[in-house]
């Protein structure tokens, strides 16, 4: 969102995977503080068994890609998700840009994200001039591997159109 900010002119599309424009309010800058200091007391390991089953959906049990998403984040240094939570904390408020992006967005969501909230993403899909909002009915916060051909079949049409 920073570089669509700073550079409109570069994006022919703009995606929100799983991602939002918006800054975190500060109930989720303090529960960012907490994750930091827990990482930076017992390491990330202990974090991230922690958090990833919470990033799937709770319709459908999904084991092995919980387990596949526990041995990638586990491979991750203490001081990268450090940074990466950091980040997400101190990112500005940058719906204002969707709202004057001049190329077509694509919003994906899942209907059982316990990370962004559906309502708040379905009102940044009204800001573009041109957008697709997709809901993945059977998703949390981990689309790719929760329903990856759905996504993958959402991202080539946006891709072509």
């Amino acid at each position: 969102m920073a570089l669509a900010e700073r550079y409109p002119d570069l994006f022919q599309g703009l995606v929100l995977f799983h991602s939002t424009a918006l800054a975190d309010n500060d109930e989720k800058k303090k529960s960012r503080n907490r994750n930091i200091r827990f990482i930076q007391d017992h390491g990330a390991v202990p974090f991230v068994r922690q958090l990833i089953p919470s990033l799937f959906g709770t319709s459908v049990k999904r084991e092995s890609e919980t387990q596949l998403a526990l041995q990638i984040a586990e491979t991750q240094p203490d001081q990268g998700l450090v940074n990466a939570l950091m980040a997400m904390r101190n990112r500005s408020d940058r719906s204002g840009v969707l709202a004057s992006l001049p190329c077509p967005v694509l919003i994906l969501s899942g209907k059982h994200d316990s990370v962004l909230a559906l309502k708040e993403q379905a009102e940044l899909a009204l800001l573009p001039d041109v957008c697709i909002f997709h809901v993945l009915p059977d998703t949390g916060h981990m689309g790719m591997l929760e329903e990856p051909e759905t996504c993958r079949t959402f991202l080539l049409e946006f891709i072509e159109s």
